[in-house]
């Protein structure tokens, strides 16, 4: 059996929000203790003509992106994301991989990888 890095398969931390660029009114965030294997307890949507945008909601995320928590890792704040909602952004502290779909299946490297 042939040992594969996964940075030949997935590239990490892809597409940022840039608040020039993006001039969002508002954002659908994703924190890292509001997700743990998989399950999402809460997603906070922020008007951003109201509220300030928080420090670490900054990577953008897209379909089949799996996340994975920087921050103490034995939480298991960890998903693959299924579902994209309007503006939708994870903190800093996720590592947001894409798999690429001609090298490897994203739901067999997530289950692999959880």
């Amino acid at each position: 059996m042939n040992k594969i890095k996964l940075k030949k398969i997935a590239r990490s931390n892809l597409y940022s929000y840039n608040l020039k660029e993006d001039n969002w009114e508002y954002i659908n965030y994703l924190d890292t203790g509001n997700i743990t294997m998989n399950h999402i307890n809460e997603i906070q949507h922020i008007n951003l003509r109201v509220e300030k945008l928080p420090s670490r909601a900054k990577r953008k995320v897209r379909y089949n992106n799996i996340i994975y928590s920087t921050v103490r890792p034995s939480q298991k704040h960890f998903g693959i994301i299924k579902n994209i909602l309007p503006n939708f952004l994870v903190s800093t502290g996720f590592v947001v991989l894409e798999i690429d779909p001609l090298k490897a299946d994203a739901d067999f490297i997530y289950y692999f990888l959880t």
